[in-house]
């Protein structure tokens, strides 16, 4: 396949290239997450960090306003962690997301 200008190539073109490029050279093709990728990605790691807290929290508190306090932090990393979920599901499905590099 030869290509007279860089405005012939087009998604479907790239990909055969990317294709052919990794068959005869052995090359990986290495997709990089998007920022706004890695932003979620941090995100639903700091929600877990954030449910881990509150549970040990909980478990060592020893009066009822650091009950309070952690009760509300689990309630938040579980409200945080939902909203990530389901925007991370909406980057998939629009192809944005490189479920290799997670």
């Amino acid at each position: 396949m030869y290509f007279e200008s860089i405005h012939d190539l087009n998604a479907t073109n790239c990909f055969f290239l990317v294709n052919r490029l990794t068959q005869t050279t052995n090359f990986r093709v290495i997709t990089v997450l998007k920022p706004c990728d890695k932003n979620i990605v941090k995100t639903l790691k700091l929600v877990d960090e954030m449910i881990d807290l509150a549970d040990h929290g909980d478990i060592e508190r020893e009066d009822v306003g650091c009950g309070i306090l952690y009760g509300t932090m689990r309630d938040s990393a579980y409200k945080l962690k939902l909203l990530a979920e389901n925007e991370k599901e909406k980057h998939i499905k629009k192809g944005w997301w490189n479920r290799d590099r997670e």
